[in-house]
């Protein structure tokens, strides 16, 4: 079992922001997501972004790529790939790696569990036809 000062459950923009912190303040943290990179649901794919993705999300998404990049260069350590299963009393948590069952434990869990998806509005993306909202606005 390794223990930690703190765990952090998802590591999207608060999970991120949370374990940069505790790190820059000498705590042992290990960040744990399911997903396979950094990011979070806002930051999706933010590391292997192109130029084109990051000048159409906008100036919000390149900071997320600046706070991954921090994560990565903290000596935060990151379980990805990785679900928490099971939180016992005292600490204990059981994870689901790649490698198999893991048991850590730590005084405290921050969670951190996410947010809904990042919307980009789209022109006519809802379901009234385009034609429609032109009609409509005399365009």
């Amino acid at each position: 079992m390794t223990s930690w000062d703190t765990m952090v459950l998802g590591a999207g923009p608060a999970g991120i922001a949370a374990a940069t912190r505790l790190v820059a303040g000498c705590a042992r943290v290990l960040i744990i997501d399911e997903n396979p990179a950094p990011g979070g649901q806002i930051w999706r794919g933010v590391e292997t972004a192109s130029a084109q993705r990051l000048a159409l999300l906008g100036t919000d998404y390149l900071y997320g790529k600046q706070r991954v990049a921090a994560l990565r260069a903290s000596q935060a350590t990151l379980a990805l790939n990785t679900t928490l299963w099971r939180a016992d009393p005292g600490g204990t948590v059981w994870l689901k790696t790649p490698a198999g069952i893991e048991r850590h434990q730590s005084p405290h869990l921050v969670l951190a569990v996410g947010a809904m998806e990042r919307p980009v509005p789209v022109r006519c993306f809802t379901s009234t036809p385009c034609s429609v909202l032109r009609w409509a606005s005399g365009i």
